[in-house]
């Protein structure tokens, strides 16, 4: 049996690990927080970030929308284009951004 571990040993082994090594990706939490944040009152302008290094800036509530299965989010962007993200994609919120720039950004 050289070589080979026992899943108890691997189980033990795992229990060692910080707890962080075992979060998923919650897309259920994902998108109620986004939820939230469009339906506070009074609304506060937040600042999307995703894998890429992209940021998008949702000014108004009414500049946010959601596919029915809630996996995308479409945002308004100020020269009235939008962006589709896939909330795979989607690594942070941001809030508390100054609401006097709308400045989404797309970095190459």
């Amino acid at each position: 049996m050289r070589g080979k571990i026992s899943n108890t040993k691997v189980d033990s082994e795992a229990k060692k690990l910080p707890s962080l090594c075992f979060l998923r990706y919650n897309r259920v939490m994902t998108i109620q927080e986004i939820q939230r944040l469009r339906e506070e009152k009074p609304f506060k302008p937040f600042r999307v970030l995703t894998a890429d290094g992209k940021t998008y800036d949702v000014m108004h509530p009414e500049f946010l929308g959601q596919s029915p299965s809630g996996r995308l989010i479409m945002i308004g962007l100020p020269d009235d284009s939008t962006v589709t993200l896939d909330l795979l994609l989607v690594t942070g919120i941001r809030k508390g951004i100054k609401p006097g720039k709308n400045d989404s950004r797309r970095k190459a």
